[in-house]
């Protein structure tokens, strides 16, 4: 069986982020059918003025025209309004929407993991002469960790929202399961050590150096998001 390459899991991730940009565009479509509702609005008043002596034309005909153009941004600003007030409310009875974070799980932290596994496969394979590519390829694969880690730990004040250990609540609120952060979070933790260690003898490289301290960093500040997982889902994590 073939491995999956770098790119092939840019290409799944860029699949997943224009399924996003199309899911935004239909949730506009009520604007954009209000917004061609006012231009045939317009151009029907415009017609009637130019065609017809408008001091002759009965004040029901104008009434209706101001009624039919008031009517659809009324709707939309009526449904939005509602949208937030229930938005509001959930947000003070502690019930927060966490579908940007799960989605942000499910279609990029998982991508870009397994970006990282590629580049540390195509690094062990790369000959040791190539000092320069092997410094690159180490950098991206870390890149791809770190921006992991962090998009996780923006999770941390409603960790107990997006992830749960209950598989009924998994599937009835569409969560992120623990078991699935715990096995991330040992990819991520295994392919780090491997990137380390492909690099072995160059690590006293300035350029390696830099991205070992900006690892560290970045893993001493994640330790605060470990400790809450272990904390409410009594796990025993040791990343």
């Amino acid at each position: 069986m073939n491995s999956i390459k770098f790119n092939d899991w840019q290409e799944m991730a860029l699949k997943k982020d224009t399924e996003t940009i199309i899911k935004k565009l239909n949730s506009h479509e009520p604007i954009f059918f209000s917004l061609c509702w006012e231009i045939v609005i317009a151009v029907g008043t415009i017609i009637v003025d130019h065609l017809f002596d408008t001091t002759e034309v009965n004040m029901w005909v104008w009434l209706i025209c101001a009624t039919l153009a008031i009517i659809p941004p009324a709707i939309i600003i009526i449904v939005k309004s509602v949208q937030y007030i229930i938005a509001l409310k959930k947000s003070y009875t502690g019930v927060y929407n966490v579908k940007h974070f799960v989605d942000t799980f499910d279609n990029q932290i998982c991508y870009w993991v397994m970006m990282s596994s590629s580049y540390s496969r195509i690094l062990e394979n790369l000959p040791g002469d190539r000092a320069t590519e092997r410094i690159f390829l180490y950098q991206e694969g870390c890149y791809y960790n770190n921006k992991s880690l962090q998009a996780l730990y923006e999770m941390k004040p409603v960790i107990d929202k997006v992830f749960s250990s209950n598989s009924k609540a998994v599937i009835k609120n569409n969560l992120v399961a623990v078991y699935r952060l715990q096995n991330l979070l040992e990819m991520i933790k295994q392919y780090q050590q491997e990137l380390d260690t492909s690099i072995n003898d160059i690590k006293t490289n300035q350029l390696i150096s830099d991205q070992m301290q900006i690892n560290k960093s970045i893993k001493d500040n994640f330790a605060d998001f470990v400790d809450d997982i272990n904390s409410l889902f009594h796990t025993t994590l040791n990343f």
